[in-house]
């Protein structure tokens, strides 16, 4: 009887061993790879601006149409709202691992708090980058 009790409950722990591996897992990816999706964010937030100001420049020429003056400035704001977005994103991101100066030890207690908010935050990185 015992045995089968220990058998069921080295079972259980096994299982429970193996989500929580997956999820350290995917959690670890979906982290590690916010560095490369703020990367892509930056990009694109580059090339927006370089797009505003030929924008700009054509403004200042009085080149466009009116039905180019009414899809530029939709996207503008669709452009600033995006901005707007990514820059709470980031700023939240940053300010989560604003304990880099410290050791390992040190920072493993914040990191766990934190980790929460950073799953949150990657999870809207990740959306914005989509």
């Amino acid at each position: 009887m015992t045995d089968m009790i220990l058998g069921s409950t080295q079972g259980a722990v096994g299982s429970l061993l193996g989500r929580l591996t997956s999820a350290l897992a995917e959690e670890a990816q979906l982290l590690g790879g916010v560095r490369g999706d703020v990367q892509f964010i930056k990009d694109e937030i580059e090339s927006m601006d370089v797009f505003l100001l030929d924008m700009a420049e054509a403004n200042d020429d009085d080149d466009a149409d009116a039905a180019d003056d009414h899809r530029c400035l939709a996207w503008v704001k669709q452009v600033t709202e995006v901005a707007y977005a990514s820059q709470n994103c980031i700023d939240l991101y940053v300010h989560s691992l604003n304990t880099r100066e410290q050791g390992l030890l040190h920072r493993l207690p914040q990191l766990l708090r934190t980790l929460p908010s950073r799953h949150r935050i990657a999870r809207q990185i990740r959306e914005l980058k989509a």
